[in-house]
């Protein structure tokens, strides 16, 4: 008999965590669905001796979320019917998304549906996954509805991945920077403060201020230290807070540079949400309303409530854009294209397919700047050092010539 540790669901939502006794994996699922449960991560109750890495490792990110929605849409679109998709994926998978599936799973026999269950459910998802599900079951094309939010999350993986993979090397080359920069303070110029000695009077400017402040961080490095981990705590807490970042995303948006890009990217997810959905059946002013559910900034999001006025007295939805939000020229040309000729799903998913483009070329411009920016910024400060050891050394000589 081996032990082995399991999450299980009782009838009533609960997930309880604990050990049980069992020959193997299937001796011991068998035991508790025997006790009424309904287990969904059963293993061996092995110690690494590192336990958080574990959790490092089960952490749920964007890829898993964005393959759990394509595996639902395919399910679907094979004909499986809701409740038994639901049940399969729940057997596989990530653990938290099988644990989620059961609750889903169990919504959907309490009568829920499934856009209420997802929105209850999946607070870490997209917002447009819960509203592109309501638009699915409203037109009868469900699996249509998942798998175009799946190629949506698909599609914003592959941007953010691209950017990670840009800023990789500079950020090695800061954290590199960094410690070179607590070497030289911590050992290298204290071995040159010992030749100088105390008198710092007839030394250079930049010699005084580099031996200065190498003093002030051997004596309070551990205060240094302990602000650095205060600091990086509270901007980690400030990326959590909804509001924070609300409050971020608007000064973001009054930036030369980002306040452009940001401002195309919140278009591009506005044009494929509002041509998803009225490929999917809906009419106009339903699709603007759920389109604009999915915009996050408030600059554009007072745009589109002056357009939507627009549209409601009558006017057409490329002129009420280009006044309520500046549309380019270009993308109203489109837009009015689209309209006359029954198109305009077509033309607003090709719109948002060219700002994706755009935002895309666009972002590796912005990252292709940080690899010469963090060279500059480390040859600044170590040259700043080496050069105030240098002349102080220096200064200690006098030549006649």
């Amino acid at each position: 008999m081996a032990d082995y540790k399991h999450k299980s669901m009782k009838s009533d939502g609960v997930v309880l965590t604990g050990r049980i006794e069992a020959a193997n994996e299937r001796d011991a699922y068998r035991k508790l669905v025997e006790k009424g449960l309904e287990p969904f991560f059963i293993k061996p109750a092995t110690t690494t001796g590192l336990p958080f890495l574990g959790r490092l490792t089960s952490r749920l990110n964007a890829k898993a979320r964005a393959r759990y929605v394509r595996q639902m849409a395919t399910l679907l679109a094979a004909g499986l019917p809701l409740l038994d998709c639901m049940e399969s994926l729940s057997r596989n998978g990530h653990p938290e998304l099988r644990a989620r599936s059961l609750k889903i799973r169990q919504g959907l026999r309490a009568g829920e549906r499934l856009s209420q269950a997802i929105a209850a459910n999946m607070p870490d998802f997209p917002p447009y996954l819960s509203q592109l599900a309501e638009l699915g079951e409203q037109t009868g094309g469900l699996a249509d509805a998942l798998s175009d939010a799946a190629q949506r999350m698909e599609q914003e993986e592959a941007l953010r991945r691209e950017i990670r993979s840009a800023l990789t090397y500079p950020a090695f080359l800061a954290a590199t920077g960094v410690a070179i920069t607590i070497f030289m303070f911590l050992v290298v110029v204290p071995q040159f403060e010992a030749m100088i000695g105390d008198d710092y009077s007839k030394l250079p400017l930049i010699s005084k201020m580099v031996l200065s402040a190498s003093a002030v961080f051997r004596t309070h490095t551990l205060a240094i230290g302990i602000g650095a981990i205060v600091l990086l705590s509270g901007v980690l807490g400030f990326t959590r807070s909804r509001d924070a970042r609300a409050r971020f995303k608007a000064l973001l948006d009054r930036t030369p540079v980002v306040g452009p890009f940001l401002r195309r990217a919140q278009l591009a997810n506005w044009a494929r949400t509002m041509g998803i959905a009225m490929r999917n059946g809906a009419p106009l002013l339903a699709a603007f309303d759920l389109a604009a559910r999915s915009v996050t900034s408030p600059a554009f999001s007072q745009g589109l409530k002056e357009a939507r006025r627009a549209v409601r007295a009558g006017e057409p939805l490329d002129e009420a854009l280009s006044n309520g939000v500046a549309l380019d020229p270009t993308f109203t040309d489109l837009l009015r294209t689209g309209r006359q000729a029954a198109a305009l799903d077509r033309m607003l998913v090709f719109m948002s397919d060219i700002l994706d483009d755009d935002a895309r070329e666009r972002a590796k411009r912005i990252t292709a700047l940080a690899e010469p920016v963090a060279i500059l910024l480390i040859s600044l400060v170590v040259g700043t050092l080496v050069v105030g050891i240098v002349l102080a050394m220096t200064s200690l000589y006098q030549f006649e010539i």
